[in-house]
């Protein structure tokens, strides 16, 4: 299994060994064992372009999915990628009672979620699953950075 992760920012760097352990752990329970994926951590301007240059949508937001498509030739059983803003996340843990770790672990798993085929958009019972599902895997790992 190979976790690819890319910090445009520096802003996690002590973190990034755990961050891959640990999501590597959840990829192997959900039985993806051998697959591989991609994680970006970027700022709010970084995930206001992809949002803008992938969904038309001029915003930025906390977290990104995009499941492969095929254009990953040459890496099988290829996931996709996972895009998150630091920056938002850092801001949610201001307003929230949710530390900057718990709502990483949070939003990498709601986004390898959806990279898995679970849409929470899609209505009130994916909702419910996607939220159960999310729970228990969190339930999995340490959410400290």
């Amino acid at each position: 299994m190979s976790i690819f992760v890319i910090e445009e920012n520096d802003s996690l760097s002590g973190s990034l060994h755990k961050l891959r352990r640990r999501l590597g752990a959840v990829v192997r329970d959900l039985g993806y064992r051998g697959h591989s994926l991609t994680v970006l951590l970027t700022d709010d301007a970084g995930i206001r372009r992809i949002n803008r240059e992938f969904r038309g949508i001029d915003e930025s937001t906390n977290v990104l999915s995009f499941p492969d498509t095929g254009l990953a030739r040459g890496l099988p059983n290829y996931l996709g990628d996972i895009a998150l803003s630091v920056d938002t996340l850092r801001r949610e843990s201001q307003g929230d009672e949710k530390d900057l770790g718990y709502l990483l672990y949070f939003y990498l798993i709601h986004g390898l979620l959806h990279l898995l085929g679970f849409d929470h958009e899609k209505g009130t019972k994916e909702d419910h699953e996607q939220e159960k599902e999310t729970i228990r895997l969190m339930s999995l790992i340490r959410h400290d950075l």
